[in-house]
């Protein structure tokens, strides 16, 4: 997903993104997904940062810090930066006990048709 409409379509969306060169010493980051911004070969992507969202705690390969300090309110990156981004699934479970044991509507009947032969 690098294509400008993309971050048009998915507005509203959390979203993890790489950059190729780093920008504030980092290349990821994770947020909500605000949109796109700027002229046609200047966009510019808005992302929502949390405070301490993927902050870690204790030692990480080529840190000397244990803590990472983490930027947060809203990023602008440059489209032209971005080497990858991945739209987060976002899960629902507080329905999970509802039909238990059902298959999904348009299931039923393909799984109780008879074999003729």
């Amino acid at each position: 997903m690098t294509a400008p409409r993309d971050f048009v379509r998915f507005a509203g969306s959390p979203i993890q993104l790489q950059l190729k060169e780093p920008l504030q010493g980092r290349r990821r980051f994770q947020g909500r997904l605000l949109g796109l911004d700027g002229q046609a070969g200047a966009e510019r992507v808005r992302l929502e940062v949390a405070a301490n969202a993927g902050a870690r705690v204790g030692p990480r390969r080529g840190r000397k810090s244990g803590v990472e300090s983490e930027p947060q309110g809203t990023l602008e990156l440059p489209l032209a930066a971005i080497e990858k981004a991945h739209l987060v699934p976002q899960f629902d479970f507080r329905g999970a006990g509802r039909g238990a044991g059902r298959a999904p509507s348009g299931y039923e009947k393909a799984g109780s048709e008879e074999r003729r032969g």
